[in-house]
């Protein structure tokens, strides 16, 4: 029967919701209606109607001057099952029952303290107990609507069942009485219990809440204008054979209509909290935690945060509501920390956070984090013998906010050289950092020390260069062990700093690339000569030691009149010619120390790339590049690939000589691509 069950909501819930078959509505919008598969199943549905479908009267989840009670009636707005670990806003709903009798109020694992289900409470002792509650002005035109709608259960001490009447009042005085018995006898009667010997009555006899519907037409046959509605009340009543006293809870008090809703599909906001670690302390004392919005606020937002420590342990137990403004985006709560002088046998107690429960928006990826508070007096063996390694220090915590956006936006490293050598040393500071805390530093991918951040969250630490490091650009990281915080700094790995490129230079990060993978040398004298002319056979060099210096079977006689065999460049020019890079001059010369013109460092590096398919121009790329020229299509490429951009009065000046720095920068941009 469960599986016939299963199948047959299932199935006739996506065929409503996503098929736009209706025909399946009454078995969701609360009325009752069960189809014939399911047998004698006792299926009972409960639902809130889509907002475009309801008027609400009142959701009985707060106290409001509308709700009001007379006689020997009393109602309340309660929350949760009682035995909450810290002080809560609402009395509980029960106190009596097990967390299995009442699944509305059962503790959530992540948020057991945060207000579950809040209600309201009608209690009465005699059948001069009533509640009234007045229709607002906005929902007093029910002439639109299908039915009144009230979710309700047996208070836990009513111990079998009670009754009551739901009266409906127009502003003529006119009025509608049904006995909640003759609605929904379920909604007044708790749930039968096990019989005896099979586990006792605390399994089952549950609190479960009902629908209620009273029909519009009903309503109207008793007189009642549905267009000018203005009180509906609950009027304590017995049964026969039970006592005067009695009560319920009431929820969610309605006008409305059977109806799928539209799906509206949108982003929303969300709620998250932010891991942090902090130290002990000495003494009683807090931790701020940061929980933030995905965006800022655009209307009011609540969550309920959670820190799940203990009363006895080095992280508390709290809980709290937060509310966002419109325009917040974050904000901290004190979470708080029970520190000592004594070692301990563990470095850390790990205590989780949540923010569960919200309004306005949802939960986000990150609504669940966790506090770290760390031992600061040292460890000691715990009955094993065994040691934990103290952790590093997490410093003094700041603005928690603060320290959140910084994560956001990793700091730089003030790096003492832009370029070093083998056993070179040089001197890295950073600042950004907590006021002691450990700050773990990274050298190419190497932790390489373990700093303590100053009173001024600064740190300075000498790294010296590994004797057998790779040449390139080497990248150096921090990060703070409390905050998170990281900061980054870079510096070459080189054989060769050249001596006429100062670090302010306009290309001194493509010239030491350059240098760093090995494609130049410079000159004896330790130059680079960023302003002259690149020599043809400096071009196949490069372009040979940037494609990795490939093996070459070099030929008994040169491809070119004026390139010898024993030429210092002839497996460069070899190469450059066998891999369709270059075919030299008409002539049959290679002319290897002429300049390279700015048209042919185009074609060299567009047959390196592979020539590949360019789109031709709607017009010229550059003023002095027209479409019938000889090297258009590879000089379109270029500018394509993002190479070139030209000179700054959009010319390229094709037959313009290439510098040195300017191949570099070719170079460098092309290697990227």
């Amino acid at each position: 029967m469960q599986y016939d069950v299963g199948t047959a909501y299932m199935a006739g819930y996506f065929r409503m919701a996503m098929g736009g078959e209706d025909e399946f509505l009454p078995m969701f919008d609360g009325t009752g209606a069960v189809p014939a598969v399911v047998g004698d199943a006792d299926v009972r549905s409960v639902t809130t109607a889509p907002s475009s479908a309801r008027s609400t009267i009142t959701s009985f989840e707060s106290a409001e001057p509308t709700v009001r009670q007379y006689g020997t009636g009393t109602v309340s707005v309660c929350a949760s099952l009682s035995g909450r670990t810290v002080p809560v806003s609402v009395p509980a709903c029960a106190s009596t029952l097990a967390s299995a009798q009442v699944p509305h109020w059962t503790p959530a694992s992540r948020g057991g303290n945060v207000p579950a289900t809040p209600m309201s409470r009608f209690l009465w002792t005699s059948q001069t107990g009533e509640v009234r509650v007045s229709v607002p002005g906005a929902a007093r035109d029910a002439s639109g609507h299908e039915r009144l709608s009230v979710k309700m259960a047996a208070d836990e001490s009513v111990p079998t069942g009670s009754d009551l009447a739901i009266v409906v009042r127009d502003g003529a005085g006119n009025s509608y009485t049904s006995q909640v018995s003759e609605l929904n006898p379920f909604a007044t009667n708790r749930l039968p219990a096990s019989p005896p010997g099979s586990g006792g009555a605390s399994t089952l006899n549950k609190v479960v809440l009902q629908q209620v519907n009273v029909p519009a037409d009903a309503i109207a046959e008793a007189g009642v204008d549905l267009s000018d509605v203005r009180e509906v009340s609950f009027k304590a009543a017995a049964l026969e054979g039970q006592p005067a006293e009695g009560g319920v809870y009431l929820s969610d008090l309605a006008f409305e209509s059977s109806s799928v809703g539209t799906a509206d599909a949108k982003g929303t906001n969300t709620v998250n909290v932010a891991s942090t670690a902090v130290n002990e302390g000495n003494g009683p004392g807090s931790a701020d935690i940061a929980v933030y919005l995905g965006a800022p606020a655009d209307q009011p937002i609540t969550g309920w945060v959670s820190v799940l420590g203990s009363t006895s342990g080095r992280g508390g137990l709290s809980m709290e509501r937060v509310d966002f403004a419109p325009g917040e985006q974050c904000k901290t709560i004190a979470a708080p920390v029970q520190g000592d002088r004594q070692a301990s046998t563990t470095a850390a107690t790990t205590v989780m956070l949540s923010v569960i429960n919200t309004s306005g928006a949802v939960m986000g990826a990150d609504a669940f984090g966790e506090l770290e508070v760390r031992e600061d007096d040292g460890t000691v063996p715990d009955q094993s013998g065994n040691t934990a390694t103290p952790l590093p220090s997490a410093g003094q915590q700041g603005d928690a906010c603060a320290e959140l956006a910084a994560l956001d936006q990793p700091g730089e490293l003030d790096v003492s050289v832009s370029a070093a050598k083998a056993d070179g040393v040089f001197t890295v500071t950073g600042s950004g950092f907590r006021a002691g805390e450990g700050v773990a530093v990274s050298f190419a991918d190497e932790v390489v020390a373990d700093e303590v951040a100053d009173a001024d969250g600064a740190v300075e630490v000498e790294i010296t260069v590994p004797s057998d490091i790779s040449l390139g650009r080497k990248t150096i990281s921090t990060i703070g062990s409390g905050s998170g915080f990281s900061a980054t700094g870079t510096v070459w790995i080189v054989d060769t700093e050249f001596t006429d490129v100062p670090i302010d230079h306009q290309f001194y990060d493509e010239i030491t690339w350059l240098s760093a993978r090995g494609i130049t040398t410079g000159y004896h004298d330790g130059t680079f000569r960023p302003l002259a002319p690149v020599e043809r056979q400096a071009t196949a060099a490069f372009l040979y030691r940037l494609a990795g210096s490939p093996e070459v079977e070099l030929p008994a006689s040169s491809p070119f009149t004026d390139v010898p065999i024993d030429h210092q460049f002839y497996k460069e020019i070899v190469w450059l010619s066998e891999s369709g890079i270059t075919t030299g001059y008409r002539d049959g010369t290679f002319r290897p120390r002429g300049a390279v013109e700015r048209k042919a460092m185009a074609a060299f590096l567009y047959r390196a790339a592979g020539e590949p398919a360019v789109d031709p121009p709607s017009g010229p790329v550059f003023t002095d590049v027209p479409a019938d020229h000889q090297f258009a299509g590879e000089i379109a490429w270029l500018s394509e690939a993002g190479v070139t951009e030209g000179l700054a009065d959009g010319s390229f000046r094709p037959d313009g000589q290439v510098q040195r720095q300017a191949m570099a920068a070719f170079l460098y941009r092309f290697d990227a691509l």
